[in-house]
């Protein structure tokens, strides 16, 4: 209830919430424009798993859970590099609750332009965050069912499975599932080095 009424506070003292950064330091940030990556993610196809039942859960329920829309929106600003207004605009046409102050709020939150942001400090890892929060697997089964016969330990990083496991489970990365958009140790370098520049700016 602090969190939603913050956000209440933020969008009445600044009505551009929705669309301009809190921190206006930001404005001068790059944002990649890449449609083809923005439609995996709202797709549910990006070829991380934890990312990809969210926003199928997201597509065919209108819900996701608080910490999942941590995780795929920081997927975007941070790995994908995608500016979090089309983030937002997604969440906002499609999840029941839908609530411009807290929708606001917490995609500038996460993308590290709001009022408290911490941007080296808040890169989700979504294979760490599976682990602690999906440890086994029920929530990717549910809704990346293509991954279901993978145990556990690959499911929440199939592309690092050997071939005769995934082979076993009936997948082909690629094929059956897609390979990852970005390496996420390559891309969450990136990320804090296109923070550390605009926070010395």
């Amino acid at each position: 209830m602090i969190w939603r009424e913050f956000s209440y506070h933020l969008l009445y003292f600044n009505p551009d919430l929705p669309t301009q950064n809190f921190q206006r330091r930001f404005d001068q940030f790059t944002w990649k424009k890449n449609s083809a990556h923005l439609q995996a993610w709202k797709s549910g196809k990006t070829g991380i798993p934890i990312v990809d039942a969210g926003m199928r859960e997201l597509w065919q329920s209108g819900y996701m859970h608080n910490r999942v829309r941590m995780i795929v929106a920081s997927f975007l600003t941070k790995n994908l590099n995608i500016d979090w207004r089309d983030g937002r605009a997604w969440f906002h046409d499609t999840l029941l609750d839908a609530d411009e102050a807290n929708n606001s709020a917490s995609w500038q939150w996460v993308a590290g332009s709001g009022a408290d942001a911490a941007p080296f400090f808040r890169i989700f890892n979504p294979v760490t965050q599976a682990s602690k929060f999906d440890p086994n697997g029920t929530y990717i089964r549910k809704w990346v069912p293509e991954l279901a016969k993978l145990d556990n330990k690959w499911i929440i990083r199939p592309w690092e499975a050997p071939k005769e496991i995934l082979a076993a489970a009936g997948i082909e990365i690629g094929k059956t599932y897609p390979e990852p958009l970005v390496d996420l140790k390559t891309s969450r370098q990136k990320a804090l080095d296109r923070y550390s520049a605009t926070k010395s700016n």
